[in-house]
């Protein structure tokens, strides 16, 4: 349909209403507790890392959240989590349920978790941040999406 009106075809990413870095329902109207895929790479780690993440605990817990509804959804069953042989080595999970186990169990630190969390979302959002790199592209957004006044992006 885009296409006959000569406009590219857009995807639309849908996921379900996940809870925020603070634990509440994530919103875009407070840019410190939700992802946004203009973020840079530092707003993400620092994010997914002040995030709730407690060893053996799944409620609540954002950094397996966004595994089980975006990770694996995306990129795959498959995730390899590097780690030091001091610290057991790499592990490598095959889909959610196994990632639960290993949560559950707690046979996986909160910090592997969230690296390899960050990792991913930044490696989903970087070919959209060079879309959206150009200045044109910046001040669409910036149109759109004004900043609030005292915050920023």
């Amino acid at each position: 349909m885009m296409q006959r009106r000569g406009q590219q075809p857009r995807a639309h990413l849908l996921l379900p209403v996940l809870p925020s870095i603070s634990g509440n329902k994530m919103s875009a109207s407070d840019p410190e507790f939700h992802l946004d895929l203009l973020d840079t790479p530092k707003q993400i780690k620092q994010k997914i890392a002040r995030s709730f993440c407690e060893p053996g605990n799944l409620k609540g817990n954002i950094a397996f959240e966004l595994a089980k509804h975006f990770i694996f959804s995306y990129f795959g069953p498959r995730l390899v989590i590097e780690r030091s042989e001091e610290n057991g080595g790499n592990l490598e999970i095959n889909g959610c349920d196994e990632l639960e186990r290993i949560i559950v169990g707690g046979s996986l630190h909160p910090a592997d978790l969230k690296t390899i969390v960050i990792s991913k979302i930044n490696q989903f959002c970087e070919p959209i941040r060079m879309c959206f790199a150009t200045k044109t592209k910046a001040e669409l957004i910036s149109a759109a999406f004004p900043n609030k006044k005292g915050r920023q992006k």
